[in-house]
Formats: C-alpha cells, sequence, structure tokens
C-alpha cells in the first residue's frame, strides 16, 4: 500500500505493529471512503539497518554529527526534522547513507538526548563499539571499515568544520537542530559512523473522517455505521505532524466515536 499511495517509501523499513497492514483502510474504501494526507507520509531517518524497535533509533546527528552518502559526501541540512532527513536520504544512491560523529557528540547525546540512547550506550559507557558502529582514531580509518571512500570522507569533514567555523556551510547548516545549539567541529577521536536507514512508524494518512469520527465518502457524507480513530484516519497529522499526533488522535477520536456510537439507537 506504501508504494501504491507514496511510491519513494515502497522500500522504507516498518517498525509498526505487525497487525498494521492496512485492513481497516482497505475496508473502508470497499464501501466509498474517502482518503485523506497520503501525500504526507513520512518515514523517520536514524534507524541502525534491520531495526525492529523504536529505541534502535539514533539522533546523533543533532548533537553535532553530520550525514553522508555511499560516495561519502553530505546531501542536507541536520538541523532538520528526522523526518525531512528521512526524504532526503531515500533520495541517495541506493537509499544508503551514513551518519558520522566523534567522541564528543556520542558524549553529549547520551547526556542530553534520551532519544537512540541505547545505541550508543556501549560507547559511552563501556568504552565498547557495539557491532553497528565503525570506529577509528582518524576519519581514514574509519571510513575504510564502514567501506567509504577515506579520501573522500576526509574533504567532506574538512569543508563542514570549515563551513560551521565561518557560517558558509554548503547547506545552510547554522545549529545543532531545529534553532538550537551551535554545530560543533567534528574533530574529536575516536570517530564513529553509523551506517542509518529510515523507518515507517506511523502513516499519518487514512479515512475522512468528521468532527464525531464518523467515516464520510467523497461527497462529504456520513457512512452509516462505521466510524473509525488513531492510525486508520487522516486529516489529524497531515504537513503539520508534531510528536505525540499519533497517540492524540487514537486516544482523542477513539473516546469520542465511542460516545458517539453510544448514542446510536
Amino acid at each position: 500500500m506504501l508504494g501504491r499511495y507514496n511510491p519513494p517509501l515502497e522500500n522504507a523499513v516498518s517498525i509498526a505493529g505487525a497487525g498494521t497492514q492496512g485492513d481497516g483502510v482497505l475496508m473502508g474504501l470497499a464501501v466509498g471512503a474517502d482518503m485523506l494526507d497520503v501525500a504526507y507520509i513520512k518515514a523517520t531517518y536514524g534507524f541502525k539497518l534491520n531495526p525492529k524497535h523504536i529505541d534502535e533509533l539514533s539522533t546523533i546527528y543533532w548533537s553535532g554529527g553530520i550525514i553522508v552518502n555511499k560516495n561519502a559526501k553530505r546531501f542536507v541540512d541536520e538541523s532538520q526534522s528526522y523526518k525531512i532527513l528521512g526524504d532526503y536520504a531515500l533520495a541517495q544512491p541506493e537509499g544508503k547513507s551514513f551518519i558520522v560523529f566523534d567522541r564528543q557528540m556520542a558524549e553529549n547525546g547520551y547526556k542530553n538526548n534520551p532519544q537512540g540512547r541505547i545505541l550508543i550506550e556501549p560507547i559511552v559507557k563501556e568504552n565498547k563499539v557495539p557491532d553497528w558502529i565503525y570506529a577509528g582514531d582518524s576519519i581514514e580509518e574509519a571510513a575504510r571499515k564502514a567501506g567509504l571512500n577515506p579520501e573522500a570522507l576526509v574533504k567532506t569533514v574538512k569543508e563542514y568544520n570549515a563551513g560551521i567555523k565561518d557560517s558558509s556551510d554548503a547547506f545552510g547548516r547554522k545549529t545543532l537542530v531545529d534553532t538550537s545549539g551551535k554545530p560543533l567541529p567534528l574533530d574529536k577521536r575516536p570517530f564513529y559512523i553509523m551506517p542509518a536507514t529510515v523507518a515507517v512508524i506511523a502513516t499519518y494518512c487514512g479515512l475522512r473522517i468528521n468532527k464525531d469520527a464518523k467515516v464520510q465518502n467523497i461527497f462529504g457524507e456520513f457512512i452509516p455505521g462505521l466510524w473509525a480513530a488513531g492510525e486508520m484516519t487522516g486529516g489529524v497529522h497531515g504537513a503539520g505532524y508534531m510528536s505525540g499526533s499519533a497517540f492524540g488522535k487514537a486516544l482523542t477520536f477513539g473516546r469520542i466515536a465511542a460516545k458517539d456510537i453510544a448514542k446510536q439507537k
């Protein structure tokens, strides 16, 4: 269904619940329900390869790390939302990308950002490199272990460090994340490289509902006997996704639907 409604995400990894197969949406469509927000489906960037759980996501790039493609070249301003980063990452050659960071960034990330703490905990707490990360005392060494061109990555890091120093970064990075924090030079050994991927954890789109959680058809008419809430509904996430929206629309419209159903005769 992702391939049908949002082709760029057809090959994205999914860590949603095993039952999230679109059955409810298909049921609604079969009786004429309208759909909303398919264009806003977004994948989240920063998961280790072959993720199984939400904890396998790292936002170490918001602690100063940079993101490169298989050619060891940056392609985005890393301070942006992990949803936007996911779009850029999927568009790279073979959909491959890598997060490059140093010891200082690992320590800062572990201390200040709970998201992904588990992935870098062995580095900070045990001085041990986990098997999903490549490390080296130099950029060249880490690059070779990760299968990246050492000279190309050294050039990328050098250009990045120079750019953030005089506010001339090629991709316009001026902060660590959003509007907060000042970018750090990537120069504190050891250096680490984590192959990363994008994963779909919620779809944002779904059946059109009204304020009573009643499902509507393309003419705005209520389909008798059909209510919807949570992930299978559209019109809530849209382009303005904020963390917690998925829980909010499940709890809020689930309660609204139940109360409206109870009124029926």
